[in-house]
């Protein structure tokens, strides 16, 4: 089994994590609850592998009266 560093791809800002190409192209997300997920393929080496994003906040709460809501934890 051959591997990859999330730590180094993380850090490359999406670039590839086997030949380290920023040529990526990636798919639609697809939402379950809690997490996000996208597949992305290089396109020069052909690698392909799953993003997963999750909630790390929420913004811009309002109600019908348009009455701002502060976000506290």
């Amino acid at each position: 089994m051959k591997k990859v560093s999330f730590s180094k791809y993380k850090a490359g800002e999406g670039c590839c994590p086997r030949c380290h190409s920023c040529e990526v192209t990636g798919s639609q997300f697809d939402t379950d609850i809690g997490i996000t997920s996208q597949e992305v393929t290089c396109d020069e080496c052909g690698l392909t592998w799953t993003d997963e994003y999750t909630l790390t906040s929420i913004s811009n709460v309002y109600d019908d009266s348009d009455e701002e809501f502060v976000v506290v934890d």
